[in-house]
């Protein structure tokens, strides 16, 4: 069975959008209502975006049912992440975790077990089919595969001026200096989950303060580097080693990732459930289920 989509609603009306500007477009969409010609009978959000709760807080007034996925995750280093994807949680009537202990921490939070499935995240149905890595090579010929490659990705945090300032990418790209490396998307514009995948495939560590080192990382047998506290408080895999803001830390948490490589470690990821790539049918199937 499948579910029809009655509308979708732009967010942001472009990529380049400062945080100010943006709690002011939420503020000004605040009593936008769904067209009449529109019977919605589900709304389906994600995550802990404060366009997330407009969205929730919309459907919440017109008496629509909200589906709700990525609940009971917690990060302790991003406020107000955790804040916001909790009130989401509470304004919520069906809940889809991606891991057992996010549905657990959901319980916790007294919301009713019987509409809290944990699926695992859909992100998967797209990660786990095999990359050559051997095409990724020759897409870039100036890399050599026999030497390590250390993919790089470092998001703002509004919570840390290390985070957000240009010393901090200065200072982790010059403690990476000696290793091979080149901008797959220096311009910072969305390139799509396949050639992601694809460099995940492909690199030998992962040095980042993105969640894709916690939650994609190990299904690629990737060890990661989290610099930084953006992340801190996430379930992990175990592929993750924590490094400050110190070239010098950095460096070292660097040569024990790549010594899990040389050895060949692997992780069970636990935000891939069942690992059959069938999680987003679980989603949609449970949701015709509880809406006929």
């Amino acid at each position: 069975m499948s579910l029809t989509i009655a509308v979708q609603i732009e967010c942001l009306p472009s990529q380049e959008v400062a945080f100010r500007p943006l709690i002011d477009e939420i503020e000004r969409r605040k009593d936008v209502k769904l067209s009449p010609r529109v019977h919605a009978e589900i709304g389906i959000v994600q995550g802990d975006t404060w366009e997330t709760l407009d969205a929730a807080t919309k459907f919440l007034k017109e008496n629509i049912p909200i589906a709700h996925l990525y609940g009971g995750d917690i990060t302790r280093g991003g406020f107000p992440d955790d804040n916001i994807r909790n009130a989401v949680s509470m304004l919520s009537d069906y809940h889809f975790p991606s891991t057992l202990k996010s549905a657990e921490n959901l319980a916790k939070l007294g919301l009713d077990k019987s509409r809290i499935f944990a699926v695992g995240d859909p992100i998967f149905d797209l990660i786990n089919t095999p990359r050559d890595t051997a095409q990724f090579y020759a897409e870039h010929p100036k890399l050599n595969p026999d030497n390590p490659l250390v993919l790089i990705l470092l998001h703002d945090d509004p919570n840390s001026l290390e985070d957000t300032n240009h010393f901090g990418r200065e200072l982790v790209m010059g403690a990476l200096a000696d290793y091979q490396g080149f901008a797959i998307n220096p311009t910072g514009q969305r390139m799509g989950h396949e050639v992601w995948f694809k460099s995940m495939a492909a690199a030998s560590v992962f040095v980042t303060n993105s969640s894709s080192g916690i939650a994609e990382a190990p299904s690629f047998n990737l060890p990661c580097v989290q610099v930084g506290n953006r992340q801190k408080g996430r379930e992990t895999a175990g592929n993750v080693l924590w490094a400050g803001y110190d070239a010098d830390d950095i460096r070292e948490k660097v040569k024990i990732a790549l010594e899990w490589k040389r050895r060949g470690k692997t992780w069970d990821n636990p935000y891939d459930i069942f690992k059959d790539q069938n999680n987003s049918s679980r989603i949609i199937d449970k949701l015709v289920e509880v809406m006929t």
